[in-house]
C-alpha cells in the first residue's frame, strides 16, 4: 500500500522538471543527481573554484584492497537551491577525486604527446601535410578525439626552408647554374589553459544532488 514517507532515491534520469514536480506535488520525497548538463552544475563548480564549503563527513570506509587509503565522503548545502526551488547538497568523494585528478592527466598528457608525434611528421623530409588548414585540421582532430578542447589549444607557425640544386646533372663548376626551391614547414605549438586546470580541479571528486526533502541531515 502506498505510503506518505516513501523516499524515492535515483540517478540523474531522474531530475527533469516535470517528474521532480510530480513527486512533489503528490507529497512524495526524492533525492536524485543533478546531472553535469543542468545549469546549476556549472555555476556550483564556478562557486567551488573560489569558495571553500564547509564540509561534513558523511560515511568512511576501509579501502578496497590492502594498504588503499579509505574511502570518504563529505557533504556541504549548496550556496543557492535548484532553478524549481529544491535543495542542493554538495557530495565530495574521495575515491571520485582522485579518478577525476587522474582522467584529466592523462587526457592532457595523450593530447600533448600526439601534438608532438603530428611536428615528427610535420618536420620529417616526407611530410604530406603541405598547407596551414591541413595541419591545423590535424591538430584539431587530436584535441577533439582526446576530449581535451577544454584544457588544450595550439598556435601554428609557418617558416619557410630554401635549398638551391644544380640545373643539371654533372659536377658544379663557375659556370653552373643552380635553381633556389622552396619549402613551407608548419609546427604546432600547444598551449596548456592553466586556469581551466585548475578551475576544474577545485571540484575533482564532487556531484550534486538534489531534493525536495528538508528534514533530513
Amino acid at each position: 500500500m502506498p505510503t506518505a514517507d516513501f523516499l524515492y532515491v535515483a540517478y540523474c534520469k531522474l531530475c527533469t522538471r516535470e517528474q521532480m514536480s510530480h513527486i512533489d506535488q503528490a507529497g512524495g520525497r526524492f533525492i536524485t543527481v543533478l546531472p553535469r548538463t543542468r545549469r546549476e552544475d556549472g555555476q556550483l563548480r564556478d562557486w567551488m573554484s573560489t569558495s571553500a564549503p564547509e564540509f561534513t563527513e558523511a560515511l568512511r570506509r576501509p579501502g578496497k584492497r590492502h594498504g588503499d587509503p579509505e574511502q570518504v565522503w563529505r557533504v556541504a548545502p549548496a550556496p543557492f537551491p535548484s532553478s524549481e526551488g529544491h535543495r542542493i547538497v554538495w557530495v565530495h568523494s574521495s575515491v571520485k577525486q582522485q579518478r577525476d585528478e587522474t582522467a584529466r592527466h592523462e587526457r592532457i598528457q595523450r593530447t600533448l604527446a600526439a601534438l608532438a608525434e603530428l611536428n615528427e611528421r610535420l618536420a620529417g623530409p616526407r611530410a604530406r601535410i603541405t598547407t596551414r588548414l591541413a595541419a591545423q585540421d590535424a591538430a584539431e582532430e587530436i584535441i577533439d578525439s582526446s576530449a581535451a578542447e577544454q584544457y588544450v589549444s595550439f598556435t601554428i607557425t609557418e617558416t619557410i626552408e630554401e635549398r638551391f640544386r644544380q640545373e643539371k646533372r654533372g659536377r658544379p663548376g663557375k659556370d653552373t647554374r643552380f635553381r633556389k626551391l622552396t619549402k613551407t614547414r608548419f609546427q604546432v605549438t600547444p598551449r596548456l589553459d592553466a586556469d581551466t586546470v585548475r578551475r576544474d580541479a577545485a571540484s575533482d571528486g564532487c556531484f550534486p544532488l538534489i531534493t525536495n526533502t528538508d528534514n533530513l541531515s
